[in-house]
């Protein structure tokens, strides 16, 4: 099989959930403390060595690609102070990875966006990041999911257990156990509680094989009018194996108010100085 070396992470919804702030500002780059989670997504592919990443962003966000950019006025600034130690930070975001930039013109859905990175994957397997969902583990997401793939072959996708009230929100799987790994045979994007075949739901990473975008390309607008990755995966388990791995760590949905809470204190908690302000405050 061959290596893994490109990863496509598609950051192009309006970001409704996070008004006003979000009419400014891209909410790829709203902070998780000082990092935005954009951050957080080069850097899980980054620490892979997958350093070969397109991002899929609408035509308003060019200040996302631009937090990369080494040759910035910001820097003249700080060489201007003798920041070096700021200067160094910052240079070492800007090498995290070779960062495309590829344009989803309407935001008509992940499926959508994943297709826009078809030239750029060049027939290889490759990795997707979705940045809302934001795992807080020792082995990252992407990296537990990455194993699977090497050991196997297939294409792979991350699962987590949710409540039955998060159920109608997200993409639901139904798996059977072939020994060595979870096998997916069903998908259902927003199920009702009655529909759902589980409550393990799709997290946002996945390893996929050339051969999705055959049928991604098939795909039409599906739930809620939007063009769902989904769709193409239902026709994927159709034809070959898709493995799924249920992802070790503490989960938070940046693509909420709640989620971006939860993934502040988590971080806050971990380092020192911020834990005593936590404990201090709660």
């Amino acid at each position: 099989m061959k290596k893994i070396n490109k990863a496509i992470i598609p950051v192009a919804g309006l970001g409704t959930r996070f008004l006003p702030i979000t009419k400014s500002v891209p909410k790829p780059l709203l902070p998780v403390l000082n990092k935005p989670i954009i951050e957080y997504a080069i850097r899980e592919a980054s620490e892979l060595g997958i350093n070969d990443i397109a991002l899929v962003i609408s035509p308003n966000m060019a200040e996302v690609p631009e937090y990369f950019n080494f040759q910035h006025k910001y820097i003249d600034e700080l060489k201007k102070k003798n920041n070096q130690d700021n200067i160094n930070l910052l240079k070492s975001i800007s090498n995290l990875a070779k960062v495309t930039t590829l344009i989803q013109e309407s935001p008509i859905g992940p499926g959508d966006a994943i297709l826009k990175a078809k030239e750029f994957c060049n027939n290889e397997p490759f990795l997707i990041i979705f940045p809302d969902d934001l795992i807080f583990n020792n082995e990252s997401a992407s990296s537990q999911i990455l194993n699977d793939y090497y050991n196997f072959g297939h294409s792979v996708i991350a699962l987590t257990k949710i409540e039955k009230s998060q159920i109608p929100f997200k993409g639901i799987v139904e798996m059977v156990n072939c020994n060595k790994y979870n096998k997916i045979i069903n998908v259902i994007e927003k199920p009702s509680l009655q529909e759902a075949p589980s409550n393990i739901s799709i997290l946002g990473r996945y390893i996929f094989n050339p051969e999705i975008f055959n049928f991604l390309e098939k795909c039409k607008n599906g739930t809620n009018g939007e063009f769902q990755i989904t769709d193409a995966i239902k026709m994927l388990i159709n034809n070959s194996v898709v493995i799924g791995n249920i992802i070790d760590g503490y989960h938070a949905d940046c693509g909420t108010p709640e989620g971006m809470l939860k993934a502040i204190i988590k971080s806050a908690k971990s380092d020192p100085k911020l834990s005593k302000v936590l404990d201090e405050l709660i």
